[in-house]
């Protein structure tokens, strides 16, 4: 029996989830998280998580979860499984660029032309924070392990031009003179 939170310092809850079912032992995991985002919901189900719980949950409820996934029993929350309903419909799109929010949408563009965070913040007018949790989010949804493999389905998705994604000085196009 394993209590797993998706979010530690140095780890991800996620591959850590992924190794455990890959060994053979994810069996009994326990997932207890902040996260209410439907994409980590479906991640971690996926990744072999028996129950997923938010850290509001009483502690009578997390005992008792923790009983049923011993018995190798699922628990979840009707409010998660609702989310985890909806999710999984949404998901089942042809085009995972669907899965993404507007938002996302643009920070994914943004990784794709190999922006930071830091410039990607200042482009949409938000905060690094924000950047990060949209990146998170992008990983999470399209199933991707890191910025890199972002960069690449957005390259690949054809949401910037290749030659704009390899320009190291971005600005007006040849013949243009910025104003």
């Amino acid at each position: 029996m394993v209590l797993l939170d998706l979010f530690m310092p140095g780890l991800d809850g996620i591959a850590v989830l992924k190794a455990l079912q890959a060994d053979g032992l994810a069996s009994g995991v326990l997932v207890l998280t902040s996260s209410q985002d439907d994409a980590h919901l479906v991640q971690a189900i996926r990744a072999g998580a028996l129950s997923y719980l938010p850290k509001t949950a009483d502690v009578d409820q997390v005992v008792a979860s923790v009983r049923a996934a011993a018995r190798g029993e699922s628990v979840l929350q009707p409010a998660a499984t609702a989310r985890l309903l909806k999710e999984l419909r949404r998901g089942s799109a042809a085009d995972p660029l669907g899965r993404l929010t507007p938002r996302e949408r643009d920070v994914l563009t943004e990784v794709a032309r190999g922006r930071s965070n830091r410039e990607i913040a200042r482009a949409l007018s938000v905060s690094e924070e924000t950047v990060k949790s949209h990146v998170s989010s992008i990983l999470a949804k399209l199933g991707l392990a890191d910025r890199t493999q972002a960069a690449i389905f957005g390259l690949r998705r054809q949401l910037v031009p290749l030659d704009e994604a390899l320009d190291p000085y971005p600005g007006p196009p040849a013949g243009q003179v910025s104003s």
